[in-house]
C-alpha cells in the first residue's frame, strides 16, 4: 500500500488539480454534533451504512432499500438522500437523483457541510450533464468553496491557463516515458531481461 506522501506525488504526476483529494485529515464520515439519538435514529444510522457496503459491492436494489427504510426512520437526515441520489445516478434514475439532491442540500446547506459539498458537487455534475452548464458550474463552485476536492479541480481546469499548464505536464511526462519504454524494449530484443 502507498504511503499518503506517494499517493500525493502520483496524484500530481497524472492530474496536478487533484493533488488536494489526497487529504489524510479530512475525515470519511461525517462528523456530526454528540447528541443522544432516539431508538429510530440509530436504526436509520445502521441501515444507512448498510445501504452504502451495498452500494459498494454494486448491490443498488439493496442499497436503494436500505436507504428507503432509513429516510423513513429519520426523514431530515441530508446524508441518506445524498447517498440514495449516488445509488439512482449509477442506475440511471438521473430525476430522482436530482430531487434526493435537493432534499440533501436543504437539510444540510447551513447544518451540514461535508453533505451539502458533496450535493452541490452531484448535483453540479447532473445539471452539465443536462448541458445546463451555467448551473452545473454554479453549483461546482459552491461545492469547491465548501471543500469538494472533485469540484476544485474541475472548476481549475475551467481556468484556459490552468488547462494549459497541465497539457504542457502531461506531454512532459509522455515524453520521459517513450525512453524509458524504448529501453526496455531494446533489452528484451537483445535478449536481456
Amino acid at each position: 500500500m502507498a504511503s499518503l506522501n506517494d499517493q500525493k506525488v502520483l496524484a500530481f504526476m497524472f492530474d496536478p488539480f487533484l493533488l488536494e483529494t489526497i487529504n489524510s485529515e479530512e475525515p470519511n464520515e461525517i462528523v456530526e454534533e454528540i447528541k443522544e439519538l432516539t431508538l429510530e435514529q440509530k436504526q436509520a444510522k445502521q441501515l444507512e451504512l448498510e445501504g452504502i457496503e451495498f452500494c459498494n459491492s454494486n448491490q443498488s436494489e439493496q442499497a436503494l432499500n436500505k436507504f428507503n427504510a432509513a429516510a423513513e426512520l429519520w426523514p431530515n437526515r441530508a446524508s441518506i438522500y445524498n447517498n440514495r441520489a449516488q445509488v439512482y445516478r449509477l442506475i440511471n434514475r438521473i430525476d430522482d437523483a436530482f430531487d434526493d439532491l435537493n432534499r440533501a442540500i436543504s437539510l444540510s446547506d447551513q447544518t451540514n457541510p461535508l453533505v451539502a459539498r458533496q450535493a452541490y458537487c452531484q448535483r453540479g455534475l447532473i445539471h452539465l450533464l443536462r448541458e445546463n452548464r451555467e448551473q452545473g458550474i454554479n453549483d461546482m463552485k459552491l461545492a469547491a468553496e465548501m471543500g469538494n476536492g472533485f469540484a476544485k479541480s474541475y472548476i481549475a481546469k475551467l481556468n484556459p491557463y490552468a488547462a494549459l499548464c497541465n497539457q504542457m505536464l502531461k506531454e512532459m511526462f509522455e515524453q520521459y516515458k517513450l525512453p524509458i519504454e524504448s529501453t526496455c524494449s531494446t533489452k528484451e530484443m537483445n535478449g536481456h531481461h
